[in-house]
């Protein structure tokens, strides 16, 4: 399997745009796509306002996207053509523990993109 992790130094400097681009161009790898959020004190790391990036009782949650409207990060891999496209959501600094979910999930994976400033010391 190939990896791929997409970071950049800021928000809003076009590692989705890059992610999608690449899944784009790269069909037949069959891609699982993964946007990594970490977020703290109830404030988006997208944009500084509330958002629902929290979990609600947790450090940690993944989900897989369905939509494909295009209107959110996963859902842009997805209209790209990724196979899979996963939302990881971790509290500031807890990204170690949602670490073996995201490895289950990327285990049946061919190849693998991740949206990610900080999951390059778990790989």
């Amino acid at each position: 399997m190939a990896i791929i992790v997409v970071g950049g130094h800021s928000r809003s400097v076009g590692k989705t745009s890059v992610v999608a681009g690449i899944i784009a161009a790269l069909p037949e790898m069959h891609w699982t796509a993964v946007k990594i959020t970490q977020y703290g004190h109830g404030i988006c790391s997208a944009n500084g306002e509330p958002c629902e990036c929290a979990t609600n009782d947790q450090a940690w949650a993944v989900t897989e996207e369905r939509d494909r409207s295009g209107e959110s990060d996963s859902s842009r891999f997805l209209v790209a053509g990724a196979a899979r496209s996963l939302w990881v959501r971790t509290r500031q600094g807890m990204l170690a523990e949602a670490m073996p979910r995201l490895r289950q999930e990327l285990a049946s994976a061919e190849n693998a993109i991740l949206e990610s400033n900080s999951v390059m010391r778990f790989l």
